[in-house]
């Protein structure tokens, strides 16, 4: 056999021929073989966790991109009551560095038509107490253990809705046409381009809310940030809604609240998320169950520094 034939038979095999049959194999496992097996492994292993019924339409994953959709999403009240949790479409798109750098980097999420019911019952738990659990764990004695890493980014969601049915009170609540802009959320020192400023807007109970941020021109460390002012905040109409058991009562007490909560990326660190700005509480009382006092404040102003 000519050599040189041989030469460039065995160069075409190695070089052309198996890469592209580990392309292709790449390409069908990805396409054809992992979105079912992973729907399968996710609707089991999700009904059992929330212990509900779960369903999904369909998983659409592409291998070359690094991107996945959760299409059809629906997660029915325990028993199958009702609706609890429902979305159109969850769209992951992660990045080759969460191989290197220990923990999931994804360059955006974004979620379309959410909706979530939620309940609260006669003996004021909610349709979700059962998810909530016991009390948390003791503290571990640190032992070296490394925290969770995570790179979240331009994070959106689009077109949300929530129903509240507060039975106790013979009164519901909505949010519609919900969405919600976050720039990342991330304990990684590692920069993914940034597309989407905060966001908050939506029509709750009839009354349009917005709150939108601002890009800081010319700052190097790329800051995003948002003004929230609050006024006459009354903390225990909002404090009995909290889905967890107290010790204590609030029968009185406002909150102003003038802060900015703001997003930047300093160059070669970590992304920060951080609040600064003043809070004042105003007649705030506190008593104990069986409501004798254990605080009265006139006044307090706090100011948050960062």
């Amino acid at each position: 056999m000519d050599l040189k034939a041989l030469a460039k038979k065995t160069f075409l095999r190695r070089f052309v021929l198996w890469p592209a049959v580990a392309l292709a194999v790449y390409a069908i496992v990805g396409f054809f073989v992992l979105p079912p097996v992973v729907k399968s492994v996710l609707v089991k292993r999700l009904s059992e966790k929330l212990n509900r019924p779960v369903a999904i339409r369909a998983i659409r994953i592409n291998p070359f991109v690094l991107s996945a959709r959760v299409l059809g999403f629906s997660a029915e009240d325990r028993g199958g009551a009702g609706p609890f949790v429902s979305f159109d479409e969850l769209y992951l798109n992660f990045q080759a560095a969460s191989l290197v750098r220990g923990g999931p980097v994804l360059r955006e999420i974004r979620l379309a038509s959410p909706h979530v019911t939620l309940i609260r019952n006669e003996d004021l738990t909610y349709n979700f107490s059962d998810l909530l659990g016991g009390p948390a764990p003791a503290a571990k004695p640190s032992g070296g253990e490394k925290p969770f890493l995570y790179s979240l980014n331009n994070i959106h969601v689009i077109g949300g809705n929530v129903d509240f049915d507060d039975r106790p009170k013979r009164t519901r609540h909505t949010v519609r046409d919900l969405s919600i802009d976050i720039p990342f959320l991330s304990n990684l020192s590692y920069a993914e381009d940034i597309f989407v400023k905060p966001l908050l807007k939506g029509d709750i109970n009839g009354t349009a809310v917005a709150l939108e941020g601002k890009t800081k021109p010319f700052s190097p460390s790329r800051e995003t940030t948002v003004e929230l002012d609050i006024r006459n905040f009354e903390i225990p109409h909002y404090l009995e809604y909290l889905p967890v058991e107290r010790k204590f009562r609030v029968p009185a007490g406002t909150a102003d609240a003038q802060t900015v909560l703001s997003f930047s990326q300093p160059a070669g660190g970590s992304p920060v998320v951080a609040i600064s700005g003043t809070v004042t509480l105003k007649d705030l009382s506190i008593t104990d169950r069986n409501d004798s006092p254990v605080l009265r404040l006139p006044s307090l102003s706090v100011g948050i520094g960062s």
